[in-house]
Order: structure tokens, then sequence, then C-alpha cells
């Protein structure tokens, strides 16, 4: 008799539509921001890594963080072990090297959702006229021998928007009221519309003399056909 072999898979249920954009300090050459996006194992990350000062020394420290982390998440989700690593190699570093981790974990199955900050500036998630704000009061990564990292779990929904920003945007440690009211009041056409608006508005604030500025929106939606 024949024998056949299938192989059943649960598909993503749900997705990410995804924008990240940004400005580079006036008078320099390159942004000491980097932001990326991995998708992996049924996990979307989305990635902000700010490295503390200016140039290509910040740009360094933030590009180990992304490249790191671009090459451990689609093996596994971050563990502690991945976060000690990145602080060990900034801190023992023969240059001065630190930089934030502010890291988004979606499920495409369930919608539980995790970020993951490292002296990373507050993030939002917008959903309709509400805002739900995320913030920590972490050190950056290199600082401290141990690390000081937050894990927040929230669960998002269908529709919901994401914003995620560098430091550069808000000019301040603490929320900034324009970035807040502006958030809560716009109806986005998409994730770039949003990210573009965010970004123009942190400009004309002239946020760019002070930081580089990236902002990255993410807007969550159900794959066809689940």
């Amino acid at each position: 008799a024949a024998m056949a072999l299938m192989e059943c898979e649960e598909a993503e249920k749900y997705g990410v539509e995804y924008a990240s954009v940004g400005e580079v300090l006036a008078d320099s050459e390159v942004s000491g921001d980097v932001s990326h996006k991995i998708e992996a194992g049924g996990r979307f990350y989305a990635l902000i890594s700010d490295g503390m000062g200016s140039g290509a020394v910040a740009r360094r420290s933030a590009e180990l963080v992304s490249g790191i982390l671009s090459a451990l998440l689609p093996i596994s989700p971050p563990t502690d072990t991945a976060v000690h690593l990145l602080n060990s190699y900034l801190s023992d570093g023969s240059e001065e090297c630190s930089a934030t981790l502010d890291l988004f974990e979606l499920n495409l199955y369930s919608r539980e959702a995790v970020f993951i900050k490292s002296g990373g500036a507050p993030s939002y998630v917008k959903r309709g006229s509400s805002i739900f704000r995320i913030r920590s009061n972490t050190a950056p990564l290199g600082i401290m021998s141990a690390i000081d990292t937050e894990k927040i779990k929230v669960q998002v929904e269908v529709g919901d928007y994401i914003i995620m920003t560098s430091d550069g945007a808000h000019g301040t440690p603490e929320d900034a009221p324009w970035l807040v009211e502006l958030i809560a009041t716009v109806n986005p056409k998409s994730a770039r519309a949003l990210a573009e608006t965010i970004l123009a508005a942190a400009k004309k604030h002239h946020r760019r003399e002070l930081d580089d500025i990236t902002v990255t929106v993410l807007h969550i939606t159900e794959r066809d056909g689940v």
C-alpha cells in the first residue's frame, strides 16, 4: 500500500506593515541610530539602537547591537544571554562604547508582544484615539558591568500602530507633549505616512540640531485567507 507523508504547519495569522525614517544630526556625516527589522520563526522584530555620542563611533556601537541581534534572533528569541553578550562587547572595548537597545518582538500567531529596553526612548501603542505608553528607566548597554534591561509584555490588536523612536525625536528623557498629542489625534493612512508625519514634526521642533532622529512605525495586520 502506498503511504503519503503529510507535513502540517500552522500559518502565521498576523502580519506587520513596517516603516522607518530618519534624519542625521546637523553637521554629522553618518547617523548614530540604526533601525532594522527581522522576521523569522513566526516572530517579527523591530529594532532601534542609538549609539551614544555622534558620528562614526556612535554608528559602530549601534551597528554592533544590530549586527549581533540580526544574527541571533533568527536562531532563537532574545534571551538574557544575548543581551549579556552585547553588554560585554560594548563595555570591554578599547574605546568607550555604549548604545541603547529598543527591541519590539511580536508573535505572529498569537499577537503577544514584548518590548525590550535598555536606555531606549518611550514607545507607544496607538489603538484608535487611545495611546498606551511603554517607558523604561534603564541604562544603555556598555555603561555598566551588569545589564539593565526591562521586558514589558503587551497584547496588541489588529489595527494597532506601534511607534518607536530614538531620543532625538523627543529631545528630552521624558515624553515630548507635542509627540503624544500628535499620535493621539492623527488618523494615519499607513505606517509610512505616520512615520513621516512624526519625523516632520520632530524636525520642526529643532531636534535635529541636538541629535539624530529615527522614527519606526509598525501597523499590525491580519493575513488574508488565514
